[in-house]
Order: C-alpha cells, then sequence, then structure tokens
C-alpha cells in the first residue's frame, strides 16, 4: 500500500488461531477503514470457506467509488496463508 494514497486506500491483517484450546481473531487495520474492511470480511461466511484453514489474511480496500464508505464490493483478499 502506498501511503499517499490513503485514506482512499487501506489494508489490515487478520490472524486467526488457537491459544490454550480458545480461538483468537485479531484483525489490524493501517487505519480504521482497514480495520473495518477486516471486519466486514469475517463477518462473511463465505469468506470461511474460501480461506478456512489459513491463518494470516491480507487485505485490501480501495475506496473505488469515492464516497469514503467502506462496502463489501471494494473489499479483497489479497493473499492468505
Amino acid at each position: 500500500m502506498d501511503p499517499d494514497n490513503y485514506p482512499s486506500e487501506d489494508i489490515c491483517i487478520v490472524y486467526l488461531g488457537q491459544y490454550n484450546n480458545q480461538n483468537i481473531l485479531l484483525i489490524w487495520g493501517y487505519g480504521w477503514q482497514g480495520t473495518y474492511a477486516g471486519s466486514l470480511i469475517m463477518s462473511n461466511p463465505n469468506i470461511w470457506s474460501y480461506c478456512g484453514y489459513n491463518h494470516l489474511l491480507l487485505i485490501r480496500w480501495h475506496d473505488f467509488n469515492s464516497d469514503g464508505y467502506v462496502q463489501m464490493t471494494e473489499i479483497s483478499v489479497e493473499t492468505y496463508v
């Protein structure tokens, strides 16, 4: 991500894991838009089947319509491992 494009573009890292038999979900955005985009993606059940057995996801949000709102159609999963 180019910081000059912020806030019309943002990224997010999502971590899924376990610690002491407890499920852990951490969502880190560069800014609030990235964090919100990560939360929207992780609330979508279709993403769980798409990336189900992976622990790290890199998510990108780009405000294509320049309205300043984070929308599902503007969010993509860049990579996952």
